[in-house]
């Protein structure tokens, strides 16, 4: 950034809780609006369905009454000029 002549440069990591109310359902669809999201929809339908169901695992110690939950982390490039 200061290449490009930004002056002060900070970063910053926030992180904030993430639920998906509807379960893994929900936290696949939401990769939808990824950047991988458009690789995902031109995937074969068994391979999104086994991909759902990796994420399913993956997501499963998360899970409490059916929804996920989690942290979700940004991490921040701050400047001023």
């Amino acid at each position: 950034m200061r290449e490009a002549g930004i002056g002060e440069v900070t970063a910053e990591t926030k992180a904030m809780p993430m639920i998906f109310e509807g379960g893994v359902d929900q936290a696949f669809e939401a990769y939808s609006g990824q950047p991988v999201g458009p690789a995902i929809a031109g995937l074969p339908e068994l391979v999104r369905e086994r991909l759902r169901e990796a994420l399913a695992v993956q997501f499963s110690p998360m899970l409490r009454n059916g929804q996920i939950h989690g942290q979700m982390t940004s991490y921040l490039a701050i400047g001023s000029v």
